[in-house]
């Protein structure tokens, strides 16, 4: 956050690449929101007509998550608090508290928080095509920004 406040930027490079690729006609979805920085940047830049679909598993995130639409006013979002995955059910991931960004399904390995404990809990799992079915969706875009896939992944739907 600190970056975006002195910078007034935040990912150049990532903010370019979804711009390239959206269909402001379509809908977008966001696995790993977070707090709702791209969420929020998404729902910008689709039409009044389209929504995003903002996945977030961990309490304190989906939280802030919330708090953030709700400043923002940003009424396109259908927020979903679970992991998206290939079978439905529950599943358990391990979470820094304070620090969850870094919370994972598998082993947490990063670098920042080696030295921080981790506490399991217990989410929902939903498959994209499964969620996208429930709220009517037609996707144009789904980023998706998650701790065990470092490569933030932007998939242009079509």
């Amino acid at each position: 956050m600190k970056k975006i406040l002195l910078s007034k930027d935040y990912e150049p490079e990532i903010v370019d690449l979804i711009l390239r690729n959206i269909d402001p006609d379509k809908d977008a979805i966001n696995v790993g929101a977070n707090i709702g920085l791209y969420t929020n940047f998404l729902a910008d830049k689709i039409s009044n007509n389209s929504r995003v679909l903002a996945v977030e598993p961990t309490p304190n995130a989906f939280k802030l998550l919330t708090d953030n639409l709700l400043r923002n006013n940003n009424s396109k979002v259908v927020l979903y608090n679970g992991i998206a995955t290939n079978v439905s059910g529950k599943y358990k991931i391990n979470v820094v508290p304070g620090n969850e960004e870094y919370s994972s399904i598998g082993e947490i390995a990063h670098l920042s928080i080696n030295d921080k404990d981790h506490i399991i809990i217990e989410v929902k799992g939903e498959t994209i095509d499964n969620l996208v079915k429930k709220h009517n969706l037609n996707p144009g875009i789904i980023v998706i920004d998650v701790e065990g896939a470092e490569n933030l992944c932007i998939i242009r739907c079509y």
